[in-house]
């Protein structure tokens, strides 16, 4: 006889297990060895090539850290990894997959080395020790580990690699029922086959020899299957236990690199009530909640209570073709789990400094810019470039953002965690999810009801590099990657890029692609900038004057000219009698556009490049080494690492 609401029997990797757990057993020092290797991991969704990928820990996911607040993490990090031969190192796009770094997504650390420093680049042999403190005032909260080196993220995060990092809370620092309630930790990963391949195929330059994809990666899942799917805790369709009665929390890391949302459904037999968010308590729990529409990279903690015996299937965002994972309820013969207590309203858990409710502090002087997503893979408007800064902002400042893009883009934020502040429109779900007031390190609108979200945050421990970026890696990696340079107190806001690192005699960047030469005209913008907003009758003036009887203009200025407050006249990016043209492209595949005069107002660079590049004499090659079915190079490995490629800009 079956329990009350069991569906018919599916493909199942079985009861939900859990990943080995590293932890503190005596002192404030966790140190632990961990590698990113070639792996492969079971399930019954697997056909028969099976799975195999880079994996941390060599598992699926990877251990699980649990450190507490005033702790250090010393992770000694080895690459196993071996090098292939032609891979990809072209910036910008899906390059040196066998290159790797971590990232300590939603920790409120430091992000300079050793700590959280996300320029690191480690090859193959490549090891080195990252020590990360973790301030006394870090809150206890659900986060996650995962590669973050620049070109080959999609791929690994894609690939698995990813582990769950649980800062653990202090005494009387949360409700008695959330303390006693038994802890699930729950590492949901996203795999898409037919993007991954396409991926492990970009990441080999070339294409002529029998190497034509890189050797480490193979997922085959079953045709009914499908080429989409959720693995939890790196298994299939598994089965959650619980007892009736009691309150469990559910700490969900949604470890992916793609746009969509998770939409974590709670099945109606059950009760769940929303405690935190990226590692960060709400302010009015308990919120009870169906739908739980955590964004790409996002974490929530659920408290779910089941009241009655049964099986329940929780969906998510692929509900179509499969459910997430079963609830299996059973009784309990403890008398003190029979009744639903009920939980305390609106907790009043204690708050950091970084934490702080800032709807009330307006932006401070100088310090409320734009940042848009789009656009060509860019963050305001420029591609990724490990010397160039998009905001600077002094310590213990309030931060305002007005961030552009989020219905297509999940905006995530390193180190700084910021609060909502005005929200655009929301689905149902969105707006039960979200609200102003609230905390996060990512953020999306899936229901692309709404671009924009105003958001705050306050500096005030660590200075230097934050980076910002989309966290469909994809985008980032292909340039939608950025940083602000948080400076000491009292140096100033300034919106707009700068360079701090690299030229080091060049600190504000003036070549902005809102600009371009448009003959006796000089130097004319699309878009004419007053405290970031675009002065509506100089606009209009550009789009009426002889100046837009010009071709050139015409072209470049399109979108404004229609009222659209976009610009396509990078200096990388133009539109030419209706075509769409990149500069970098011009000296590889059709030098003669230099001819066209208005091309070499845009591209002076790359048509001087044109003039002196000679036709490559072709190398003999020689045949690759075969070893276990795979190409690899064998270098000799080296212990220091080295810094992501900077990006050449080819206007």
């Amino acid at each position: 006889m079956s329990l009350p609401g069991t569906v018919v029997a599916q493909l199942s990797d079985g009861p939900l297990t859990f990943p080995r757990v590293e932890q503190i057993t005596s002192g404030d020092r966790l140190e632990i060895d961990l590698s990113l290797e070639e792996a492969r991991a079971n399930s019954k969704a697997w056909g028969q090539n099976g799975f195999r990928s880079r994996l941390l820990g060599g598992t699926l996911p990877g251990p699980t850290v649990r450190i507490g607040a005033g702790d250090t993490l010393v992770i000694n990090f080895e690459n196993k990894l071996k090098n292939q031969t032609r891979v990809n190192t072209e910036p910008l796009t899906f390059t040196s997959p066998d290159q790797t770094n971590l990232h300590f997504h939603g920790a409120y650390v430091s992000s300079e080395s050793p700590a959280d420093d996300t320029t690191l680049n480690f090859g193959p042999g490549d090891a080195f020790q990252y020590e990360v403190n973790f301030p006394p005032n870090h809150m206890g909260g659900t986060h996650w580990i995962h590669p973050h080196r620049h070109g080959s993220g999609t791929f690994q995060v894609g690939g698995g690699a990813a582990m769950a990092l649980i800062v653990e809370d202090k005494p009387g620092s949360v409700p008695p029922e959330v303390a006693s309630a038994g802890e699930r930790v729950m590492v949901v990963q996203y795999f898409n086959k037919k993007d991954m391949d396409e991926i492990a195929d970009e990441s080999i330059r070339d294409k002529s020899t029998k190497v034509k994809t890189d050797r480490v990666w193979k997922f085959e899942p079953k045709s009914e299957v499908g080429d989409e799917i959720h693995l939890v805790n790196g298994q299939y369709q598994p089965e959650l236990e619980v007892d009736v009665g009691p309150w469990y929390r559910l700490r969900v890391v949604f470890a992916s690199w793609d746009k969509a949302a998770l939409d974590l459904k709670c099945p109606s037999q059950c009760r769940c009530n929303l405690l935190a968010k990226d590692g960060i308590y709400i302010s009015d729990y308990p919120r009870d909640i169906d739908v739980f529409p955590i964004p790409s990279g996002g974490r929530a903690d659920i408290m779910l209570k089941c009241f009655n015996e049964g099986v329940y299937e929780v969906k998510s965002n692929l509900a179509d073709t499969q459910y997430l994972f079963k609830i299996k309820a059973r009784s309990t013969d403890d008398d003190n789990y029979t009744s639903d207590t009920t939980q305390p309203l609106n907790f009043d858990f204690e708050r950091p400094s970084y934490q702080q409710d800032l709807r009330n502090s307006p932006a401070s002087e100088d310090c409320s810019c734009p940042t848009k997503m789009g656009y060509g893979d860019r963050m305001n408007y420029f591609s990724f470039d490990p010397g160039l800064y998009m905001h600077r902002v002094p310590l213990n400042s309030v931060i305002e953002r007005r961030v552009d893009g989020v219905d297509s883009h999940p905006y995530h934020q390193h180190i700084y965690p910021f609060q909502l502040i005005e929200l655009g429109d929301l689905s149902a779900d969105e707006s039960k999810y979200y609200k102003v007031g609230d905390y996060h390190d990512s953020y999306f609108v899936g229901s692309e009801l709404s671009e924009e979200v105003t958001i705050r945050y306050k500096p005030g421990s660590f200075t230097g590099r934050m980076p910002v970026h989309c966290h469909r890696l994809d985008h980032s990696d292909k340039g939608m990657l950025a940083a602000e340079w948080v400076d000491k107190e009292g140096s100033g806001c300034q919106c707009g890029p700068t360079y701090l690192d690299s030229p080091p005699n060049q600190q504000q960047r003036t070549d902005s692609p809102l600009e371009f030469k448009l003959g006796k005209e000089g130097v004319v913008s699309c878009e004419l900038y007053e405290e970031g907003e675009p002065r509506e009758a100089e606009k209009e003036d550009l789009c009426t004057k002889k100046v837009k009887k010009s071709n050139q203009f015409k072209k470049t200025c399109l979108e404004l000219c229609n009222s659209k407050l976009k610009c396509d006249d990078s200096p990388l990016e133009f539109l030419l009698d209706g075509s769409e043209y990149f500069c970098k492209d011009i000296k590889r595949k059709n030098p003669l556009l230099c001819q066209d005069a208005r091309v070499a107002v845009h591209c002076s660079k790359a048509c001087k490049m044109c003039e002196r590049t000679k036709r490559p004499t072709k190398r003999p090659t020689r045949a690759p080494i075969q070893q276990d079915d795979e190409y690899y190079d064998e270098p000799e490995p080296t212990n220091k690492p080295t810094r992501a490629p900077i990006p050449q800009d080819d206007d």
